[in-house]
C-alpha cells in the first residue's frame, strides 16, 4: 500500500513539475511589437525607439517591448505605413511628410519655414493643433503615440549651391509629398520625388543633382560620398510620428495600452 501511494505521489509531483515547466515560458514571455523605421542605426529615430523599448519593459515588468527593424529593413516609408495599416508591421516611425499620404492633415507641418527652431517645435508639439492631427489619424485607423523631431532640412548637392537662385533647373530629390514637390518647384528646382532607400544611388549616378536632407542623414548614410556640398537652408523642420494601428492598440490589455 505504502509503495503504491509513493508511486502515485511521485507521479503526481512529476506531472505537476512538468506542467509548471511547460507553463513557465508563457508566463515569462515578452510581447514584442515589430517596430520599423528608415534611419541608420544610432540616428534619432533608432535611438528613440531603443529608449521606448527600455521604458516599456521597465513599466510593464517585461510584458511588452519592441523588436526594432532599422534602416528600411521592412521597406521604405510608404510601404512601412501600409504595413501598419495591414497589420504586418505593428509600429512605425515615418516622416510626417510620408504619413501625410495617408492622413492629409499632416501636410500642415509641410509648410516651408513654418518652424523657426527646435524650441519653437517643442512648443508647437504641445498645442491643440498637434492633438487634432492625432485625432484625424485615429479616424483613419492609426494611433499616434508621440512625435519625434527628424531634423531641420537643408541641401546636399553634387555641385556647390550658394544661393536659392542656383537651384534653377537642378533635379532635387524631395520626399514623396505634393507640398514638398510644389515648394521646390517654387524655389526654381526640378523637384524629383524618390523613396529614401533609392537616394544614394540616384545621386551617385546623376539621376538627381542633390536632395533636401537633415545633417544626421548626410553623415549617418554617408551621402557626403556622393553629394560633396552642404548648404544650410533650414527650409523645413521635419517631424516623425510614432504610429501604431488602432486595431493593434485596442487588442492590447488596458495596462499595456497605458504603458504605450
Amino acid at each position: 500500500m505504502g509503495t503504491t501511494m509513493d508511486r502515485l505521489t511521485r507521479r503526481a509531483l512529476g506531472a505537476g513539475l512538468t506542467a509548471a515547466w511547460i507553463a513557465r515560458p508563457a508566463l515569462a514571455q515578452t510581447m514584442q511589437l515589430r517596430a520599423a523605421h528608415t534611419n541608420a542605426i544610432g540616428e534619432v529615430q533608432d535611438e528613440g525607439l531603443r529608449f521606448m523599448d527600455r521604458r516599456l519593459r521597465e513599466i510593464t515588468g517585461g510584458k511588452l517591448g519592441l523588436q526594432i527593424f532599422p534602416n528600411g529593413q521592412l521597406g521604405n516609408e510608404l510601404p512601412m505605413v501600409e504595413g501598419v495599416a495591414l497589420g504586418t508591421i505593428d509600429l512605425a516611425v515615418p516622416s510626417h511628410a510620408a504619413f501625410a499620404n495617408f492622413v492629409k492633415e499632416y501636410q500642415l507641418l509641410d509648410m516651408p519655414f513654418l518652424i523657426r527652431d527646435y524650441g519653437h517645435l517643442a512648443r508647437v508639439a504641445g498645442t491643440p493643433a498637434i492633438a487634432q492631427l492625432a485625432t484625424a489619424a485615429q479616424a483613419r485607423g492609426f494611433r499616434v503615440l508621440g512625435l519625434y523631431s527628424s531634423g531641420v532640412r537643408h541641401l546636399m548637392t553634387r555641385d556647390a549651391v550658394t544661393t536659392m537662385a542656383e537651384l534653377r533647373g537642378k533635379k532635387i530629390r524631395t520626399q514623396q509629398n505634393p507640398v514638398h514637390v510644389a515648394a521646390f518647384n517654387a524655389f526654381g528646382a526640378n523637384a524629383t520625388p524618390l523613396a529614401y532607400g533609392e537616394l544614394y544611388s540616384a545621386i551617385q549616378v546623376g539621376v538627381v543633382d542633390g536632395a533636401e536632407a537633415a545633417y544626421t542623414n548626410f553623415v549617418a548614410q554617408k551621402f557626403f560620398e556622393v553629394a560633396k556640398h552642404w548648404t544650410t537652408v533650414g527650409w523645413l523642420s521635419l517631424t516623425a510620428p510614432v504610429v501604431l494601428s488602432e486595431r493593434k492598440f485596442q487588442s492590447l490589455t488596458p495596462d499595456l495600452r497605458n504603458a504605450l
